[in-house]
């Protein structure tokens, strides 16, 4: 099986959440702005309430499945139909179902084996087909494509002033190319007014580099345009010496794999037995699919009619290896060039990545209502057709819904419980506690090295171990209590607050939202300044204040993303203003003592605390071997350094998840996507990892003698702690743990 390796300023959500438990919904592509919340939790309600009528106990799954598109069709039937297959050989489902009518006007019943135009669903058969040729050793994603194109195109680009020796096949493949696509409103309206006028490629071509020139030089600039694969499938004839559809059916196997319901209408005959293409609409321009020459998608950035059952059992494939069947090779589908216009949501070679039911997916959808995404998880591959493009957005719905039925039956069963004890029992060169619970079962403690090597004493369960970062998940906590209870808004700046901190263009400029995201532009205050500075006086919040506060700001607040803990610091002095509390005993007494987090406190430098685990680093200095890190450590600030225990962030954990600490809406605000860090996606204080098969929500912490991570996967129900106090490169000690626990419960890593 084919496992992965590997949009925009941040929304500010209003104290509407949406409709879901802690065990989060990412599922919108696009997030939605304040003032369209309530009518999405509203629309979800109705779903939601549909199906609760539906007595699912002892049905089977194919039932199961059929329900879920009657009842979303019964709520929508503007839609006209829908049409799903769900594919999973290896869990015994291959079921294909339909609702509604495949001709509005006849009131024609539809068929669940009826084909339909997929539109960009296409892109993937052209990426899969260049990996083919890349297998073949015909081609390399790499190459520039001046010579892979024919004479005319090279000279008709290079003209346009691009320059096609840096423009590379994978730029074509994932919408970095630079080039102007040909897809506009002025097309569209063209196809409006010229239904029956026969396109070609040529046509299609010339008309791009009329309408612009280049965007930006390639891998700068995502900018979808069907242009790049339309000139992919002319680099594949130019590959193959064939027709770029006959080249497709043959290196992706169709006839091998049964696809016998898969063509491109007007450049291929219709198979023989495949019944009558779906119409399909587009009811703001009162388009019929029928009423059109289908050239004007064609040529790559669309074409292929097939039936949802050939769709998915394509993706399925793919996935499978009985496609591309050099893993190596695979793999470069996953090939990602990171701009800053998709943050959200990767896009890949002809693919992206989306999240259902906290697991990722890995597909593509269509102009015509149409998708097909694969869940590693599940191994599965979904494909969904809505009739109506205007209704598109129910893609979404019966996805969610669809799945979730999948996961019921394949995933809940299923648990990690051996490999996760084989691995750990394994496990060397580990200084430190581990917790692995399931739901609110622990499964297993553990405890190993040494709390403190020069008295060898041993860590046990009840060590006080450093947790660091972890500390900014708890101050995000307690801003978001004020909010709850209305003493704060998160788009107010820092003056509305602070009227008399120190640095104006940070008390005029920075919202609350921004320190919370790390999108605030202050610089990081751990440091040498930091590093330098005498520890012992470091005693309250605004004892910090004075290692940052004059740093001028890196960029505009709200354009970037940089990680720092100064914005946390900056939570602690509004949370003491509003609350007229001191920040540590505001955390004891509303987070601490709620959450039965009995073994966490700010331990100050001077004093001596029973069962604490000294840290000790080996990355500071030219010396190999670990020293204690007394000169790093100070009291902990609102950013990090608090001290706590195993036990005590699983019952942390526990007490968000059941709304102990924050109310349904206000969780699932904090847990909400709202920007892309270095490696994963943030909410308020906290990460979403989004990098594995499913989602793995936490935080982690690092610093010199200090290695912890605190993860819940969300698919699975895991919720593991580590806590180390020995420091560690990724190779070995508590990061190699943590990454090997990250791959046995959430997949390969992209």
């Amino acid at each position: 099986m084919l496992t992965p390796k590997n949009l925009k300023n941040p929304v500010i959500p209003t104290k509407v959440g949406m409709t879901g438990f802690f065990k989060f919904f990412i599922t919108n592509n696009n997030h939605p702005k304040p003032n369209t919340m309530q009518k999405i939790k509203h629309t979800t309600f109705l779903i939601f309430a549909l199906f609760s009528a539906i007595p699912f106990y002892g049905q089977t799954i194919e039932k199961q499945f059929q329900n879920v598109i009657d009842s979303i069709y019964k709520a929508n039937s503007e839609s006209v139909g829908i049409m799903v297959h769900v594919e999973s050989p290896s869990n015994g489902i291959s079921w294909s179902g339909a609702i509604g009518y495949s001709d509005a006007k006849t009131k024609t019943p539809i068929e669940a084996d009826q084909p339909a135009l997929i539109a960009s669903s296409i892109k993937t058969y052209i990426a899969v087909t260049i990996l083919r040729l890349v297998e073949d050793g015909k081609l390399d994603i790499n190459q520039p494509i001046e010579k892979l194109l024919s004479r005319k195109t090279s000279k008709l680009f290079a003209n346009d002033g691009y320059d096609l020796e840096a423009i590379q096949v994978k730029h074509l493949l994932s919408h970095t190319s630079g080039i102007e696509g040909y897809v506009n409103d002025e097309y569209f309206d063209f196809v409006d007014k010229n239904p029956t006028y026969r396109w070609t490629r040529k046509k299609q071509l010339a008309r791009a580099v009329k309408v612009g020139n280049p965007l930006a030089k390639p891998g700068v600039m995502f900018r979808y345009a069907d242009v790049n694969f339309v000139l992919l499938t002319e680099i594949i004839e130019e590959a193959t010496g064939k027709p770029f559809y006959t080249a497709i059916r043959e290196l992706l196997r169709y006839e091998t794999l049964g696809l016998n319901n898969t063509w491109f209408p007007t450049l291929e005959d219709k198979p023989i037995n495949t019944k009558a293409l779906v119409h399909q609409y587009v009811g703001k321009r009162g388009w019929d699919s029928y009423g059109f020459d289908v050239s004007w998608d064609l040529y790559g950035g669309g074409g292929i009619a097939c039936t949802t059952s050939d769709l998915a059992k394509f993706s399925y494939n793919f996935f499978n290896g009985k496609i591309v069947k050099d893993k190596a090779v695979q793999d470069l589908i996953f090939t990602e060039i990171k701009t800053k216009e998709r943050e959200f949501h990767p896009y890949f070679l002809g693919l992206y990545q989306d999240t259902y039911n906290n697991m990722n997916a890995f597909g593509h959808g269509g102009f015509w209502g149409t998708q097909v995404l694969y869940f590693p998880t599940l191994d599965a591959s979904i494909s969904v057709y809505i009739l109506e493009k205007d209704k598109g957005g129910l893609r979404r719905d019966v996805m969610q819904h669809i799945s979730t039925i999948v996961k019921t039956k394949i995933v809940n069963p299923k648990n990690h419980d051996t490999e996760i004890k084989t691995y750990l029992d394994k496990m060397t060169d580990f200084s430190g506690t581990i917790l692995v619970a399931r739901k609110d079962e622990v499964l297993i403690k553990k405890a190993s090295g040494l709390a403190s090597i020069e008295y060898n004493i041993p860590n046990n369960m009840d060590t006080k171990f450093n947790i660091a970062s972890i500390t900014k998940t708890i101050t995000a906590v307690a801003t978001l209590q004020l909010f709850e209870k209305g003493l704060l808004e998160l788009d107010k700046s820092v003056g509305t607050y602070l009227p008399d901190y120190p640095n104006k263009l940070v008390r005029d400029s920075v919202t609350i939202h921004q320190l919370l995201t790390h999108t605030s532009g202050l610089k990081p205050f751990y440091g040498n300044k930091y590093l330098d500075s005498d520890k012992l006086k470091l005693k309250k919040i605004s004892d910090f204040l004075p290692l940052f506060v004059d740093d001028t700001l890196m960029f505009k607040p709200g354009s970037r993303y940089n990680y720092t803990g100064s914005g946390f610091v900056v939570l602690g002095l509004i949370i003491e203003n509003i609350t007229g509390q001191d920040y540590y005993d505001y955390v004891y007494e509303n987070i601490f003592k709620v959450a039965n987090m009995t073994n966490s406190l700010a331990i100050p430098t001077d004093s001596i605390v029973p069962n604490k685990a000294s840290g000790y680093t080996s990355l500071w200095g030219e010396n190999d071997f670990f020293a204690r890190n007394d000169y790093y450590i100070s009291k902990a600030s609102p950013a990090g350094l608090h001290y706590s225990t195993a036990t005590d962030l699983f019952n942390f954990s526990k007490a968000l998840r059941n709304h102990t600490l924050l109310n349904k809406e206000t969780t699932e605000l904090m847990i909400s996507l709202k920007v892309k860090g270095f490696n994963t996606h943030l909410g308020y204080g906290i990460d979403i990892d989004k990098r594995y098969d499913e989602i793995i929500l936490g935080h982690s912490g690092g610093w010199f003698g200090v290695r912890c991570e605190w993860m819940n996967f969300m698919a699975s129900d895991y919720t593991i702690i580590v806590l180390s106090n020995k420091d560690s490169d990724d190779n070995s000690g508590a990061s190699k743990i943590i990454e090997g626990l990250k791959v046995i419960i959430g997949g390969e890593k992209r």
